[in-house]
């Protein structure tokens, strides 16, 4: 099946069908991850880049291998791929992904990362949890002479998120 899956996920004109592809090349863990991921992230649909993005974390490959999918994500994927990015480096705990949030937060540091990324970045950071990059986010948090890290970020608070995740926490959550 896994040639079938392969063939489907590279030329299949279903944007269904590609991503179940690779959801099903995932858990038969079958072929070269790190191609069927470039391949996936190649894709035209934004559906099918998010769907490969989803499954990063979980795939057999290298740390390097899937911060080097992440990079390219970064710098050249849309807002959607770029929040996702990130939402995935924060769940990685690697030195590689580490770099990279320390990457993205130099790029906050000198007013070069896009605010629609800021809460995302606060997000990832706040996931992974390392103290380095946590300080790093105090640190921000203090040279904008904010007293709450939110205030901080009131630029990416208006302008970033995900409003299909905010409609769910509106009619999903009880307490919301």
């Amino acid at each position: 099946a896994a040639p079938v899956l392969q063939t489907q996920l590279a030329s299949d004109p279903s944007v269904m069908v590609r991503t179940a592809s690779l959801r099903g090349l995932q858990t038969m863990k079958a072929g070269d991850m790190s191609a069927l991921m470039q391949t996936a992230l190649a894709d035209k649909d934004p559906v099918v880049r998010r769907a490969a993005l989803a499954l990063l974390p979980g795939l057999p490959i290298t740390p390097a291998a899937k911060a080097t999918h992440l990079s390219t994500i970064l710098k050249a994927g849309s807002v959607a791929e770029q929040q996702g990015a990130l939402e995935v480096m924060g769940t990685l705990k690697s030195v590689e992904s580490r770099r990279l949030l320390a990457s993205a937060l130099d790029a906050l540091d000198a007013g070069t990362l896009a605010p629609v990324l800021h809460i995302d970045l606060v997000d990832a950071v706040q996931a992974d949890g390392a103290p380095g990059l946590q300080r790093r986010l105090e640190a921000y948090q203090r040279k904008q002479q904010a007293d709450a890290l939110i205030k901080a970020f009131r630029a990416g608070a208006i302008t970033g998120g995900d409003a299909r995740k905010g409609q769910q926490v509106l009619m999903q959550n009880p307490l919301a």
